[in-house]
């Protein structure tokens, strides 16, 4: 079973504080970032409990979040589930 964003931070397989981004192919867009808090993800002061969550607040479309998110490796945030 793939492991949850809440069982990664608590885990320490994802630590609080780490910037997850994304950057967008257009130069229209700018990049995103999310920064790992003890309950999810937090952009712009608001709280998201799913990668795909925090992916929608950018994008305002259903995205993948666990492909859309990147570690500062460069890897994407679903490398990290089980």
């Amino acid at each position: 079973m793939a492991e949850d964003l809440l069982t990664l931070i608590r885990s320490g397989k994802l630590p609080t504080g780490t910037t997850l981004r994304h950057k967008f192919m257009s130069s229209y867009k700018d990049d995103a970032a999310a920064t790992v808090v003890d309950d999810g993800m937090r952009i712009d002061g608001k709280t998201y409990r799913t990668p795909s969550g925090a992916a929608r607040a950018i994008t305002q479309n259903p995205v993948d979040g666990w492909l859309f998110w990147k570690l500062p490796s460069g890897e994407t945030l679903g490398t990290l589930r089980t």
